[in-house]
Order: C-alpha cells, then structure tokens, then sequence
C-alpha cells in the first residue's frame, strides 16, 4: 500500500495554503491525477460555500462534490493477479470487467469489480478485508461464488466473482415463455439460495431480477450476495447505519427507506416485489396496494402472462395475492419469518395445500382439500349415512372438547389472578420476581378447595418445576410432594395425571442431588408408565437417562435415552422429538458420546430451522448445544462459529436484556477460555452477569455461576485481589441456595480457596479447599472427576509452597479418584505425572522427575486433546530437568520450550516462573 497522503490530508493540508499557491502546491504533493482533481473540486466547493462549509463534515463535502476513485482502466491493465477484458458494465458504485487470471497454467474467467470509491485508511482496508473473507466462506449452488479480492496500492478495492453466463430471471421466464407453475417452481430455487446466505447471517440487501441470473441450464445464480454490505460506504466499523444505504428503489424495503434497521426480512420484502414481476410481467411501484391479480389489466402484456387478462387474474387471485401482499408487508414482523418460510408457502400453493398466508377459515381449508383430493372425497360421499350413524360419538367428541376448553379456561383465569395477587401493596422498584409471583400462585392452588382437582395438580406440576429451576429447591420439593402426595389421593396411584406429577417430583429430587430417592421413585414411575402412554414414558425415561450420567452409569444413561429417542420418533409429535433430542444429547454428551452428542444436536437443529426459519429462539438455542459439543470434541472454531451464531439471532430477535443472551454468552465465554482469550471471556461473563442480576435478582443460582466465572478469570489474568469478592459472593449465594453440603457449594470453596492463596492468605486458602474435599467425599454419590480436580488444587497450592512431601499425598489420592472414572477426560491425560515430576525436581530426583516428564510427553503426544498449557509445561520441566547435563540436549529442549511458550496465549504465571529459572544456556524466550 502506498504512503502517499490521502485526499483528507491533501484536503486540510491545501486549506492553509494562499488561494493562488495551491495548484503548484498540489502539483508538487500529489502525483495521482485522480486524487488531484478531487482535492481540487473539494476546495473548490469549500470556497463556494464559503463560512457555511466549516459545518459539515469532511465525509459530506467529499459526498457533494464526488470521489472520482478509480478512472475506468484501459483492456490489459493488472489489478492484482487479474488481466482485464471487455467492460460487463457499470454502476453507481462499482465497475465491472471481464478478466482473467492464470493459476498452474490454468486461465480462469472471473467477472471482476473495481468499486468506485477508493479506501485509504486502515480501518476502511481492515473491514473490507473482513467483510470479503466473510463472504468467501458462503458456498451454495444457488450464489455466484465471491472467488477472492484486495486493494491496489492505490487504495481502489476489487473483487474478484464467479462469472456467470445467464439472463435475468424476468427476461429467462419472459424469452423461454415459462408457464405459471414453471416460474414459481424457478422462484422457489432463489428462494433457497437467498435462505442459504441468511444462515450464513449475510443479508444481500439489493435484491432484484437483474442479480437473479438463470443460466442456459435453467439454474438459478444469485449475484452480488452480501457484496452491498461491502458497498455501503455509509457503514460505522460495526456495522451501524448512519446516513445511506445502497439500494434499488423500486425493489427496497419501507425500512430502506426510512434508514431503518435491515434484516433478512428487508431481503423477504425484495423477492415478493420479484415474485410479483415474475408473475404479472408488472413491477411494483411504492405506494401501490393492489394486489398481483388486480394489476393485471386488460391491455396487459400478454407475452408475459401467457394467458388472457381474465385466466391470469383468476390463477392469481387468493392464494397468489395473499402470498405477495404478506412478503411485502410495510411492517418487517408481518413478513414471512424468513426466505424459507417463504419458499414453503409457495410450494404449499403448488401442491393444493393451505398457504399460511391466507386468513384462517374451515371453508378455505375444506376446499383445499377436496381440490386436492377429489376422487377420493366423491368416494367418501357415499359412506356419509355411516357417518349420520357415528353421531354418538360426534357428541361424546364435543364433550370431551368443552371439558378441555373449561379446563384450559380454568387455568388462565387461575394464572391472571396468580399475578395479580402477586402484585405488592406497597411501592418497590420493578415488577414482582418470578419467585414471588410462582410462590404465590402455588400458595392460592393449595388453599383453594373448590379449584378443579386435575387443574390443581397441572399447574402445580409446573410450578413447583419452575420453582425448581430458580433455585428454590426446598420449597420446590416440598409443594411437588405434596401434589404428588395429594393426586395419589384424588386420583389413585396409576392414573397418569398423579403419575405425571411422581415425575416433575423425581426431577426435583435429582435437581436436590438426592439420587437414591430418584431412583427409586423414577423405576416405579417407569413400571407403571410402559406402554401406557408414550410421551410420558418418554419424559420419564429422560429424567432417569439424566439421573443414570449423575450416579455415573454410563450405559444405563445411554440406554435410556435411546429408548426415549425410539418413543419420540414414534410418537411423531415434533414437539416430543425435539425435547428428546435436546435431552439425548445432553446425555451423550454427560457420557462422553461427544461425536454422538454432536449428530444428535445437528438433527435438532435442522428440525428446528424446518420448523422456525433461521432466525429463531429455539433455532439459537440448539447453535448453543452444538457449540458446547464441539468445544467438547476439540474442534473450537466450529464452537465459536455456532456461538456466535446463536448470540447473532438474540440479536436480531430478543430484546436487550433478555436471559437467554446470558445463557449464550456463557457458551462464548467458555469457547474463548479455551482459545485462551481470558479478556475477551472475562468481558463476556461480565455481560452475562449483569443481565443475570438483572433478569433474576441478586441471590440467583446463574448469577453465583457468573461471580464464581468472573472471578476465575480475574485470576486467569493475575488479579487474584480482584478475584476475591467476586467468588466469595458467589460462594455465599451458592450455599444459601444450595445448601452447605451440596457439590456446587464444594465447587465454590475450591475455587475460592484457590484465589485466597494465590492473593496470600495461604492457610485460609487450603483451608477452603480442604472444605471442599471433606464435601465431596461426604457426598453419597460422590463426583470422582470433581473430587480430583480439588486435589490437583491442593497439589499445586502445596507445590506453590515447596512442600514437595505433602504434594505427593494430594498427588495419590489424584491417582486413586481418575482410576475411579470409567472414562477419564482428557484433561487428566499426563496431569498426575507432571505434577509428580515437579515434586521430584523439588526434591533434587532429577533422574526419576525426568522419566516421569517422559512419561507425561508420550501421553500428551496420544491424546486427543491434549491441554495447550499442560504440554508447554511438560517442555519447559524437561527443560529445566536436563539443566547440568548435555548441554546441547539442555539448549535444544530449551529452546523448544521457549517456542512453544512464546505461542501461549495468556501462560500460567508458574510457567513464566519455570521459564525464567532456565540456565545454561543462551535461548531466549520465544527464539
């Protein structure tokens, strides 16, 4: 890139400079012509608007008087590695060339674009740069492939696109005279392509017929996809609209217009604009609420409608209008959801069936059917006496249905004065808690005698789950034993409503860690639930799956969450599939099924987005799961890809605060720990933690999850002072809700006691963790990984304090707890033979420290994911077990260690402090 002054600097430079002299001052500062015509005109509009001109900015006086950028270069010139040919045409912003470039001896075509506004800045070049590496990883039949692109060193962008041989797909349907069904067939295809791209969370933002090319094969090429967004020069570098944006007026959006906020639905409204041209051979104008059918007019085109006036209005009114007028809402929500949803209702309309965007109404619906299906409805006239006789039924049916309808009113009216009452007397900053408003609800359903029984018990299911879930385990428990407790006695042992009710009571037993009464409570739930109804025996198998990964049984887990897939598949609700599917891949996932875990998560997303579009709740959610699997299996950029994905919908869906953003955020925080990125985690556990505050209150079991995140990585980055409070708040929090002998308020000691001595209370801190094993080992179904994990706390707290002898007893019993585990993690893979080692080293044993650092190499070398830091460790000890012997085996294996500490991410401070221990030789760190 050249370091030759750009045209603001030129611009401000000039300004100081007599009138007169400024033409000869120019000749001398800038050599481009281009560059001095336009400083040229800049001066020449400043002293035009004379005392006027100093307010406004620099951008809107360049915008005024023009940025010539790029002159139009002659056939032959280079840009980059491609040669120009013949000009394909020109915009407003972009110019574009035939060119070509060759690559192994292979010439390659590709349809290059000079963009007409050159960038000088470097963060101008820095986010074109990352909007074009953005869009190359977009990859679809349907789109025209972005191939590559750059800067020259004169600061004009190019890039370089798929050339694609076709026409318009207006001028396709109009020459090869395509029949109706024909062109919503083609119109359904760009409707994927586009779909494709939202995924991808890339908006095209100037959708129209001319960059829809259809090739001579008839497929569909959708140009210049996300190259808009490149385009904008009227962009903040995050992205924020300010002034204008680029678009085509007859196909743009209201919120274009209004410089409004564009999404995917921005590009919905620009394919049923192209619907409607492609349809009626009519573009629509702006302001013009006639629907398709109604444009047609008599002395229309009739090439383009390839039917009378009258034929075509009546294919296109109802189900064709609708279509249109609902993709081309004026307000953003009342569009399809998404490009799919879209392409769905087009392909129902083809198919005869309802379209979604026709009102709801039975006789639409009854004649939808008997179009589709006319044979058989004539056959079925003739068994209608049969139907006459069925009657009896017919009433019972309409029994049953006013008893569901009164018992759904029951339940509303039930809730509306549940919150109600949860209203406070007196004043109070915010709304009533979730906790507050539940408590209440349950304390009217129990002291209500008259309240219909089967209600009662339904609404406090739930809630007493609810209650669960806020971490109100002791009265969640105690009102969900008593609706069990009364069913029993309302309804009898075996009826499912009191069966249901054993279930939500069995999962707050395992929520409580109260295993032994889950599991006898649930196995009698399952005698009695199999074959009875499904979906219950389904939710019960789940929870057993999920109490079988706690009690560490690994194949009884696995087994009953398959059993449980096998019953939601047969159900062929897909409500029932995708809670299975969530949970199974809980399960596989708690089992160490990672590969599993991630198949299953994969199919609960793609049911989800076929069910949602894109850019839904649910659809973010299941990106969530995939995100903690992957991170799981090693893979972290398709974790971080998935996370990101799903926090990019929160954003475009949930409002600003909303709990399931801190869920998400959590996830990223964990993605970015591994990449060792404790800033950017610590920022994310931060926001986390505010909107957990915020959603929950203060006392929560999220938010003492967030203090004890936020504190861990203060200490990550060396803060242990700031580290402290923190996890003593999340320490206090998380007895207070869980208890003092719970595993989590173990978790929270040792964390806490780690941070106390590393920031100097050393006594206090091995106190706090000895807290936490004393924990662990009194539970009745102790964790035997997290058990380990607060040995290896102790172990290296005593290694801090070089006290090697007492380090080798917290070392065994790391031994005796990971050969407890069925399946030990990777995490443990070389662990106990490195802490080992450092005792030995600490010991003076440098020949038995050095055959167990060999040891630690091998296995680390196996592993499949090994631990980055663990490894840097492992070199650097051996490093420093080989100084006094070889001096060339010393500096070589130093000098290896230094390496690979110097690619490290945020080391560990005993890894700075080994490295600087290293004598002997003369490697510095990072050579």
């Amino acid at each position: 890139m050249s370091n030759s002054p750009n045209p603001r600097e030129l611009f401000e430079s000039a300004l100081i400079i007599e009138p007169s002299l400024r033409a000869d001052w120019l000749s001398m500062h800038c050599a481009d012509p281009d560059q001095r015509t336009a400083v040229g005109r800049m001066l020449a509009a400043d002293a035009a608007e004379g005392a006027n001109a100093i307010d406004q900015s620099f951008n809107d006086l360049l915008a005024r008087v023009g940025d010539p950028g790029v002159a139009v270069p002659p056939v032959g010139t280079r840009i980059g590695p491609f040669l120009l040919h013949d000009k394909l045409g020109e915009g407003g912003s972009s110019i574009v060339f035939r060119a070509t470039r060759e690559q192994a001896g292979v010439s390659q075509q590709v349809a290059l674009k000079l963009l007409r506004r050159n960038l000088y800045t470097h963060d101008e070049q820095r986010r074109f740069r990352d909007e074009r590496r953005a869009l190359t990883q977009l990859q679809h039949p349907g789109i025209a492939r972005l191939i590559e692109g750059g800067i020259t060193e004169s600061g004009t962008p190019y890039i370089a696109l798929e050339l694609i041989e076709g026409e318009s797909i207006v001028e396709h349907a109009r020459n090869r005279q395509l029949d109706l069904r024909h062109r919503l067939r083609l119109f359904i295809d760009v409707c994927h392509a586009v779909e494709a791209a939202h995924r991808a969370l890339i908006v095209h933002r100037d959708l129209k017929p001319s960059n829809v090319l259809v090739t001579a094969d008839g497929e569909v090429k959708l140009l210049d996809f996300g190259i808009a967004k490149i385009l904008d020069t009227n962009l903040d570098a995050d992205g924020t609209q300010t002034q204008h944006v680029l678009m085509t007026p007859a196909y743009a959006a209201p919120e274009q217009f209004a410089h409004g906020q564009i999404t995917t639905a921005t590009d919905v409204y620009a394919l049923g604009v192209m619907l409607g041209e492609l349809i009626t051979g009519q573009r629509h104008e702006q302001g013009d609420s006639r629907t398709p059918s109604a444009q047609v007019t008599d002395d229309g085109a009739v090439e383009a409608q390839l039917a009378s006036a009258r034929a075509m209005r009546r294919k296109l009114r109802g189900d064709l209008d609708n279509i249109v007028l609902k993709a081309t809402a004026t307000e953003p929500e009342r569009r399809y959801a998404s490009a799919g949803a879209f392409a769905d209702d087009v392909a129902r309309h083809l198919a005869g069936q309802p379209v979604i965007a026709h009102p709801p109404s039975r006789v639409y619906r009854a004649r939808k059917f008997v179009a589709r299906h006319r044979g058989a409805v004539a056959t079925t006239m003739a068994f209608l006496l049969a139907i006459f006789a069925a009657l009896g039924v017919a009433v019972w049916q309409g029994n049953v249905a006013r008893h569901s309808l009164k018992r759904a009113n029951a339940m509303r009216d039930f809730m509306f004065s549940a919150f109600a009452q949860a209203e406070p007397s007196v004043p109070r900053e915010g709304p009533p808690r979730i906790n507050e408003v539940v408590s209440q609800a349950i304390a009217t359903a129990r002291a209500d005698t008259q309240m219909n029984r089967e209600v009662r018990t339904e609404l406090l299911s739930q809630l007493g789950a609810v209650l669960g879930g806020q971490g109100q385990l002791v009265p969640a428990r105690e009102t969900l034993q008593w609706n069990f407790d009364q069913a029993r006695r309302d309804f009898g042992d075996q009826a499912l409503l009191t069966l249901d009710a054993g279930r939500e009571l069995g999962a707050s037993m395992i929520l409580s860690g109260d295993f032994k009464e889950a599991r006898a409570l649930i196995d009698d739930l399952l005698k009695q639930v199999a074959g009875r109804d499904a979906l219950l025996e389904m939710k019960v198998r789940l929870d057993s799956a999920n109490l079988a990964t706690k009690q560490h049984e690994r194949r009884r887990a696995l087994e009953d969450a398959a059993i449980a897939m096998q019953l939601a598949r047969r159900i062929g609700s897909t409500t029932a599939l995708e809670m299975a599917l969530d949970d199974y891949g809980n399960v596989q996932l708690s089992s160490g099924e990672i590969a599993g875990a991630i198949t299953t998560y994969n199919e609960l997303l793609v049911q989800r987005e076929h069910r949602f579009g894109s850019m839904h709740i649910d659809v973010a959610s299941a990106h969530g799961e995939l995100s903690r699997a992957y991170r799981r299996s090693g893979d972290i950029a398709a974790a971080e890809t998935h996370i990101r994905q799903a926090l990019a919908i929160d954003a475009a869906v949930l409002p600003k605060d909303h709990w399931r953003k801190a869920n998400h955020l959590n996830a990223l925080m964990f993605v970015l720990i591994k990449q060792r990125d404790y800033r950017g985690a610590l920022d994310a556990a931060t926001e986390g933690l505010r909107i957990n505050r915020l959603v929950n209150g203060d006392d929560n079991p999220e938010v003492a999850n967030d203090l004890n995140s936020v504190g861990m990585l203060r200490g990550f980055l060396g803060d242990y002072q700031g580290a402290l409070e923190p996890l003593r708040q999340g320490l206090q929090i998380t007895i207070a809700k869980w208890g003092p002998k719970h595993f989590e308020s173990a978790l929270a000691h040792a964390n806490y006691g780690a941070a106390l001595a590393k920031a100097g209370s050393v006594a206090a801190g091995e106190a706090e963790i000895t807290q936490a094993i004393t924990i662990h080992e009194a539970d009745a179904e102790p964790d035997f990984d997290m058990q380990a994990t607060a040995w290896e706390k102790l172990a290296r707290l005593r290694l801090d304090r070089r006290e090697p002898a007492s380090a080798f007893a917290a070392i065994t019993h790391i031994d005796t707890l990971v050969a407890k585990l069925a399946e030990p993690g990777a995490h443990w893979d070389g662990r106990a033979d490195t802490l080992r080692a450092t005792a030995l080293l600490q010991q003076g044993e440098t020949q038995q420290a050095q055959e167990m650092l060999q040891a630690a190499h091998e296995t680390l070398q196996k592993s499949a994911n090994a631990d980055a830091e663990l490894s840097v460790e492992v070199a650097l000890l051996r490093a420093r077990a080989a100084q006094g012997g070889d001096p060339t085996v010393a500096a070589t294996l130093t000098k290896e260690a230094r390496a690979a500490l110097a690619v490290l991410r945020n080391p560990a401070e005993r890894l700075v402090e080994i490295n600087a221990a290293l004598t002997g030789s003369t490697v510095a760190p990072g050579d």
